[in-house]
């Protein structure tokens, strides 16, 4: 699901709504990096705000992680 995710964000004519929650991995992926430096990004405060979803899980709203790469 990840890879179909990036890919089809990456396309002007699709929509997402701006809440849907994408996973660590797919924000990395998103932002072009890796995990561990996009979790030292987030955690220096440069990244988009953590969103705790169970006690082991983590997300982001699709539009912050897309808020923070174009202010990039």
């Amino acid at each position: 699901m990840s890879e179909d995710l990036i890919a089809d964000i990456r396309q002007p004519n699709l929509a997402f709504h701006p809440q849907q929650i994408i996973t660590e991995k797919e924000a990395a992926r998103l932002r072009g990096i890796s995990i561990d430096t996009f979790r030292r990004l987030v955690a220096r405060g440069e990244g988009p705000p953590r969103l705790r979803l169970s006690p082991g899980r983590i997300g982001y709203r699709l539009n912050d992680v897309l808020r923070i790469e174009e202010a990039r």
